[in-house]
């Protein structure tokens, strides 16, 4: 059977043939590769000329002059993934064997809207996500940036639409392709909420918040744990003087989770259960979340030090868990916590089944959320077929863990999830304890094939691994 890998390359030769004959430019085919595969731009040129890293770095060497040093595959491989940036004097080379400007294999945030001037919407770099404006919210977005004093309900209810576009929009696309988006839309809030009158302030934090959140989950799911922390801690303060109380538990949840990922589980469980506390009147959804996070951290407090007490306590969140989900649909949920279904919960049950070492159990309700989840979650399914991969090698069925850490990774390279190669890495940390030698082999082969250069060295709990 042909591998993801093949069948990837073959689809993007196929679209890039059909492409050339229509007179599409590699200027255009590369913005649309970045688009639909969320790569860089390096990568996206490379793949729009047909080229092997290998023959990039053929066609260097003979651009170059005789002092120069010979250029070698690694080196452009690990320019593509930001292992290491490429000089300017490299961008300007690679413009010439690419066909095109080096500002065009320039990655960075568009903050073009900012001129009051501009006509269009808020927009980030060729072939990534662009949010909608009508020409009066346009207007009052402009004027609102020119004088933050200005900012009323309409530019309010403007950025709380946008969020959702946002988040559908990461959904679908994932982090390369909206964080620029995101980044700039804070930075203009922000000045917003320096500028604006007291009243439309509380109004302008109160959305600043669910974007703070959002920009830290992009980050988390990037695999940039630091980013996550900070914007996560940008949003409960926030959250905190507007009186979005929902938003100071999701935060408090989502540094759980982080605490979860550096394996400090007594960290996660106090947060955790702040998280949890009644004096944020919670829907059933968010109580849901805090009791799985904490459900979690107790399971690897367990499998850290083999506390009994632990154990316990991690199953009695489970069923806590369980309960909140049923009452979900029993008041109004919180925006952003579309995502928490009862099958998500249930993936997220499996997670924690999978740390008790119950992998048995893990293994059905893994396969049944996995076939639930639609082509819009594509970034999903690589992270829990990652995790299902685990499940079956901790159940001792290697093959069948190899064939779902393979489509994981293919996912994974498309998307630009970390969180997905932080998954991998600790399956390869498990097959070497075992003495898994072929598969240990096999999964480096996988991690270093990724886009986004997850690391094979550090903790196989987390860390600043890899990056989009």
């Amino acid at each position: 059977m042909e591998s993801p890998h093949r069948s990837a390359k073959a689809e993007r030769e196929e679209l890039q043939t059909r492409w050339r004959r229509l007179g599409w430019t590699f200027d255009r085919i590369a913005a649309e590769y970045q688009r639909r595969y969320q790569v860089g731009p390096l990568t996206a040129y490379r793949w729009a000329h047909r080229m092997t890293l290998q023959a990039v770095a053929e066609e260097w060497n003979q651009l170059a002059v005789q002092s120069e040093h010979v250029m070698v595959l690694q080196t452009v491989s690990d320019w593509e993934r930001g292992v290491r940036e490429a000089p300017v004097s490299a961008l300007n080379r690679l413009a010439r064997i690419f066909r095109t400007t080096t500002a065009a294999l320039i990655e960075g945030v568009d903050y073009r809207h900012l001129d009051p001037a501009r006509t269009e919407p808020p927009a980030a770099a060729a072939g990534l996500y662009v949010p909608t404006a009508s020409p009066d919210e346009q207007d009052r977005y402009r004027l609102a940036v020119t004088e933050p004093s200005r900012v009323d309900e309409g530019v309010v209810a403007y950025l709380v639409r946008v969020l959702a576009e946002h988040r559908r929009a990461d959904d679908l696309f994932g982090p390369k392709g909206v964080m620029p988006a995101i980044t700039g839309q804070l930075e203009v809030i922000q000045s917003f909420a320096k500028g604006a009158r007291p009243a439309m302030r509380q109004a302008v934090l109160y959305v600043a918040c669910e974007y703070a959140q959002l920009l830290g989950w992009m980050h988390q799911d990037a695999a940039r744990h630091q980013l996550a922390e900070r914007w996560f801690g940008h949003a409960e303060a926030w959250a905190l003087e507007s009186g979005n109380l929902p938003m100071v538990a999701t935060a408090l949840s989502m540094k759980a989770d982080l605490a979860w990922t550096a394996r400090e589980p007594w960290h996660a469980v106090s947060l955790a259960r702040s998280a949890q506390a009644d004096r944020w009147r919670l829907p059933p959804s968010l109580r849901a979340l805090g009791a799985q996070e904490e459900a979690g951290a107790w399971a690897l407090g367990w499998t850290l030090t083999g506390d009994r007490l632990a154990l316990g306590e991690s199953r009695r969140k489970l069923d806590e868990v369980a309960r909140h989900v049923a009452a979900m649909g029993t008041q109004p949920e919180a925006p952003w916590t579309y995502f928490f279904t009862p099958d998500y919960s249930r993936m997220q049950r499996a997670s924690v089944l999978r740390v008790l070492g119950r992998a048995e159990e893990a293994i059905p309700l893994l396969e049944a959320g996995i076939g639930k989840l639609t082509q819009l979650q594509r970034r999903e399914r690589g992270q829990y077929l990652a995790r299902l991969g685990s499940a079956y090698f901790q159940a001792g069925d290697r093959g069948t863990a190899l064939q779902h850490a393979e489509e994981a990774a293919a996912i994974a390279r498309d998307t630009g999830s970390g969180r997905t190669g932080e998954e991998l890495r600790r399956l390869r940390a498990s097959a070497e304890e075992t003495g898994a030698a072929t598969e240990v082999r096999r999964l480096d082969e996988l991690l270093s094939s990724m886009n986004g250069g997850v690391s094979l060295k550090g903790p196989s709990g987390g860390g600043e691994a890899g990056g989009q």
